[in-house]
């Protein structure tokens, strides 16, 4: 009888190590995501990581571990320093071991910020799975399924400048004390700053977006943001898109619809207001390298095509060069105002 159980205990024993080190990675669930796509230099993204144990036995030993790209640094604080951060080549990661009953699942928040413009594929991350006896384990390493765009810096020191040329109020016309519920003058994009009952339901569900009414009988000067990013120092083309990143949050703060072009793989955004017009701005901004396709002039004759009325320009370019003087001329000659001009080099106005 003794013999009959001490036979059972080591085939029992030998069948679960043999289980425990077949195809072990594939019982082991690992999923990521981050509550940010797209940030800023300096803000803090939330990385969560689950873990899960897929098979029907307990995991004695896990262990999972996370290393960053090149440009972003993890945050640590006293309790994550002690606990699961490490030293490695490029910095800190991220190492936690566990033990996981049948089925079970964990999640882990890490911290992390990016520390200069570009797109990011968070890291890696490496799983190891220990055998029940502790004489082996497996480890496989494979890329983090997650996309962080970065945008440029927001530059709180730029000049101030009139995004209307002073002409702001001017020519700004109300014919009614208060608005006619039967005048609308046309649709745009919910910025969270209008009251309720200015949203258009219809609207709303034929775009699929929060959409408002325009009853102000008011005269819509615009913008048009004109990028070129022909020539400069990595220094001063990465200066320019900070800039214009600057630049277009002011048009949204002043409720100015505005619209950007480029030569460069910014492309051309329309003009609009709101969270989705700003947001692809940014990611684009974010995805730029940034170079220019082809000749800034060549745009000419489309911007200073159709009426004038109210339409004025600031042009964004990484530093002083004899052409920007000549695109001047024609601008100023065209538009409503002055055209604004800045530099990544220098910021004129």
């Amino acid at each position: 009888m003794i013999w009959f159980v001490v036979i059972f205990v080591v085939l029992a024993t030998g069948l679960l190590e043999y289980f425990s080190v077949h195809n072990v990675l594939e019982q082991i669930g690992l999923r990521f995501e981050t509550d940010l796509s797209l940030a800023e230099p300096g803000e803090e993204v939330c990385l969560t990581m689950t873990v899960q144990n897929l098979s029907r036995f307990p995991k004695l030993y896990i262990s999972a571990s996370v290393s960053f790209e090149d440009g972003l640094r993890m945050i640590t604080d006293e309790t994550s320093s002690a606990k699961y951060t490490i030293k490695i080549a490029s910095g800190y990661g991220f190492r936690r071991r566990y033990f996981l009953l049948p089925h079970q699942a964990v999640m882990q928040k890490i911290r992390f910020t990016p520390e200069r413009r570009g797109v990011f594929r968070v890291g890696r991350c490496y799983l190891e799975c220990g055998d029940y006896l502790g004489f082996k384990s497996v480890v496989q390493g494979f890329p983090i399924d997650c996309e962080l765009v970065c945008t440029a810096r927001y530059l709180p020191d730029l000049d101030p400048f009139d995004p209307l040329g002073g002409t702001e109020g001017d020519f700004s016309v109300r014919r009614f004390i208060h608005e006619d519920p039967t005048l609308v003058y046309g649709y745009r994009d919910y910025t969270g700053r209008e009251p309720m009952r200015q949203i258009s339901w219809k609207a709303t569900a034929r775009t699929g977006r929060l959409t408002v009414r325009e009853q102000d009988h008011t005269q819509q000067w615009n913008a048009t943001v004109l990028v070129d990013l022909r020539t400069g120092s990595t220094e001063h083309l990465e200066r320019t898109l900070e800039v214009v990143r600057t630049v277009c949050e002011t048009l949204e703060e002043r409720h100015i619809p505005y619209a950007l072009i480029t030569n460069s793989d910014l492309g051309e955004v329309p003009e609009g207001l709101g969270r989705q017009h700003i947001h692809m701005i940014q990611r684009r901004i974010g995805l730029s390298l940034p170079v220019a396709y082809y000749r800034f002039d060549t745009l000419l004759p489309m911007l200073l095509s159709g009426p004038a009325d109210g339409h004025n320009f600031i042009l964004i370019a990484p530093e002083p060069a004899d052409p920007v003087s000549a695109y001047l001329q024609q601008l100023d000659q065209y538009a409503s105002s002055k055209t604004i001009v800045f530099y990544g080099k220098e910021a004129a106005s």
